[in-house]
């Protein structure tokens, strides 16, 4: 299946190009292993998601959806540290926590469904 019908590749996809427009003002040499980290971990993201879509197994599905989760746990992490730092505004740092939750929650029910498919008939 086509991994660019999924709100949650979406989703990701456009915290990642936020990521990518608010961490150009990180000219600092010493703040450079934080805005590669930030990028790499929301890339994995993204790829995992689209590498879980394309799994025949559900087991397998699954696995990759987790590991995308675990990627945004880490640019939620990051965000705080480099918020910390100073190298996020509040409100920058406001708007990229509202994406990230954004789609964290579709990924999170993306997993549930999985986890929990409903029988024929069932509601």
């Amino acid at each position: 299946e086509n991994f660019r019908h999924l709100v949650v590749w979406e989703r990701a996809l456009d915290l990642c190009m936020t990521l990518y427009e608010y961490s150009i003002s990180f000219h600092e040499w010493e703040h450079s292993d934080i805005d590669q980290m930030l990028k790499m971990h929301c890339i994995d993201c993204i790829n995992k998601i689209a590498i879980g879509n394309s799994q025949k197994e559900t087991s397998e599905r699954i696995s990759y959806f987790y590991e995308a989760k675990n990627d945004l746990t880490k640019v939620q992490c990051l965000l705080e540290l480099s918020n910390n730092l100073g190298l996020f505004k509040n409100a920058e740092k406001n708007y990229i926590s509202d994406k990230i939750e954004s789609t964290y929650s579709p990924l999170q029910n993306l997993i549930s469904a999985l986890e929990n498919p409903k029988k024929k008939g069932e509601k």
